[in-house]
């Protein structure tokens, strides 16, 4: 809706005992309907709306003069059929008044100065909008008695015009699906767009038009007036694979106002293909499975494939991310930690796309989507491992042994209850005969852990397996290298807390909501923990010296770039070490001093 207020743009009087003489130029303004006196008002506004609008309101209020005799009357404003000279218009060469005539209430005497006259002028203008010639109009009264009005000069009383109008709704531009794209559904949502700009912002209805290969002045479907307020609409009749189907719309304010019909644009509907996992089935007993689907009907073009929690699918564990690919299989990669846990449940979700040039609709997405439940299962039919022993100390880590009579294809390694190691190499874990040890490095220290090391032979892993408990209480912080060969105590100089700054750094903003007391500080990201590390090299068991940890961190700083295991009071996780300088500081307080001015988690 739009609503304006105008002063009149010109106004003239016409007397009719005096037929020849111009008053345009004097501030006068009044009606009469005495006999050969009559008296008459012309004025003129420009006005404020396009054609085509609905004319909600419009009403010209004059005011008048003097007071008011002569009983009950009512004001006419007539619109003029031609235009008019304000400083020169007379009597007798005054334009002829013919078309809808706008009346105001009738009203009596009174003596009020600046009494307002409204004038209903809402057909007046709904002509005028409708394509009726606007000249002005004029205002006359049967009223014999002379009823002098304030014009257009002035400042406290001069006339008004108000006027409300609402404009059409634009011609929906925004249409889908368009541009002879693809569904695959029968009767797909047709969407498009309503924009009301100066009307009534409200939709009250639509109109489809449906025209099979080709546009048509006459099209062969016509959903008719349909209430709605939503610009979408889904056909009544299905529409068959391989047709294309051209179609536009039209939509209806809440003010009755309708817009044009859109271009025409087409769709076309094309089956999509048939996709079939195949791979896994119900159970995987190992952490790297491999994934497998069949495409037919079409040609694969890209797919996706998610992991996610078989409840709660928004819950993602894993992402292909899209691939641009006609393979239609892939293993999982091996991670830290592995996605996969012995004894877990979880929804394969595979997507695939075609090369049809397809088009999103509701209901139907350009691309084919199918599940697959599946569990990570262990079986009876492998032999477990036995004489599982976890070992705490104040050392990082949780060393593992136990044995097993033969050796397997690999060992898996769960700490409560998530795998956290897979494909161990049982020869590169043997400590001879049928003994075999691992280290856990990743541990938090001062929490209990159980542990359970699976035996994995010919892809499935044991099902009988020992549990083992422990606890690291490590009294330094301690930085190992990834393959757990080298691994340094540092310590500060003056007391044995460990010598780490940390921060978890977040990019966030102070929002004040309108009406709220307190401030709300709202969080934008947040990134992995990053801070330093400074103090010096210590000797933390018997076993241990100086120069042997001199030799650890020379070997790590000789590997920075690859990811180390830091350990600190109650936290452990990896991280890559910055800025780390070659040299080590020697003094005479067998004290050796290290630095790293940054490190990130990863």
């Amino acid at each position: 809706m739009t609503f304006t207020t105008l002063a009149l743009a010109s106004d003239a009087l016409v007397r009719e005992n005096n037929p020849t003489t111009p008053y345009g130029a004097s501030s006068s303004s009044s009606v009469s309907g005495a006999t050969s006196a009559r008296r008459r008002s012309l004025g003129y506004f420009n006005l404020p709306f396009p054609r085509g609008v609905q004319i909600i309101s419009a009403t010209l209020t004059v005011f008048q003069k003097e007071a008011a005799t002569g009983g009950a009357r009512v004001i006419d404003a007539t619109p003029l059929a031609a235009g008019y000279q304000e400083s020169k218009v007379t009597w007798d060469d005054q334009p002829i008044a013919a078309g809808t005539v706008g009346s105001s209430p009738s009203q009596g005497n009174s003596a009020v100065i600046g009494r307002p006259w409204p004038i209903d002028l809402t057909a007046t203008m709904q002509a005028v909008a409708d394509g009726a010639p606007w000249y002005g109009f004029r205002l006359s009264s049967t009223n014999t008695t002379i009823l002098q009005l304030f014009d257009r000069s002035d400042p406290d009383f001069a006339p008004v015009v108000d006027i409300e109008f609402a404009d059409a709704p634009q011609a929906p531009t925004e249409l889908a699906p368009s541009s002879a794209r693809s569904v695959s559904i029968a009767r797909p949502t047709l969407r498009f767009d309503f924009s009301d700009l100066t009307g009534d912002t409200s939709m009250a209805a639509l109109q489809v038009w449906m025209n099979l290969s080709a546009p048509s002045v006459t099209p062969s479907f016509d959903s008719g007036v349909v209430a709605a307020d939503l610009p979408e609409y889904v056909p009544t009749f299905d529409v068959t694979v391989g047709q294309e189907w051209f179609w536009q719309a039209a939509v209806q304010d809440g003010a009755g106002l309708w817009s044009d019909r859109s271009e025409w644009v087409s769709f076309k509907r094309t089956a999509k293909p048939t996709v079939a996992i195949t791979a896994p089935s119900t159970s995987v007993f190992e952490p790297t499975p491999t994934l497998a689907w069949t495409v037919t009907g079409g040609t694969q073009k890209q797919y996706q494939v998610f992991i996610t929690d078989p409840v709660d699918t928004t819950l993602v564990l894993w992402d292909s991310q899209k691939r641009t690919s006609t393979s239609t299989s892939l293993t999982m990669p091996k991670l830290t930690p592995p996605v996969l846990s012995p004894g877990g449940s979880y929804l394969m979700v595979l997507r695939v796309w075609d090369t049809v040039l397809r088009e999103g609709v509701p209901g139907d997405p350009v691309y084919t989507e199918v599940t697959k439940a599946f569990t990570f299962g262990l079986s009876g039919a492998v032999t477990g491992v036995s004489s599982l022993v976890a070992t705490g100390g104040t050392s990082p880590g949780i060393p593992l042994t136990w044995t097993r009579a033969t050796a397997p294809d690999s060992f898996s390694v769960v700490r409560d209850g998530v795998t956290i190691a897979t494909n161990l190499d049982p020869t590169d874990l043997t400590t001879g005969g049928t003994g075999y040890a691992w280290t856990d490095r990743g541990a938090t220290p001062r929490h209990a852990h159980t542990y359970t090391v699976l035996a994995v032979v010919g892809g499935l892993a044991s099902q009988t397996n020992p549990t083992a408990n422990a606890t690291t209480t490590p009294n330094s912080l301690w930085v190992v290298s990834a393959d757990g060969l080298h691994a340094v105590a540092i310590a500060n100089r003056d007391t044995d807390t460990p010598p780490i700054d940390t921060v978890a750094s977040e990019v966030s903003e102070v929002h004040r909501p309108i009406g709220a007391r307190n401030p709300v500080l709202r969080t934008q990201s947040v990134y992995g923990r990053a801070g330093s590390i400074a103090g010096a090299l210590t000797v933390r068991s018997s076993a241990d010296s100086l120069d042997v940890q001199r030799a650890h961190w020379r070997a790590i700083v000789a590997n920075r770039s690859t990811p180390v295991y830091v350990t600190a009071v109650d936290t452990a996780f990896r991280a890559t070490l910055y800025n780390v300088p070659d040299h080590i500081k020697d003094d005479l307080n067998d004290f050796v001093d290290v630095d790293c001015d940054y490190f990130e988690v990863r």
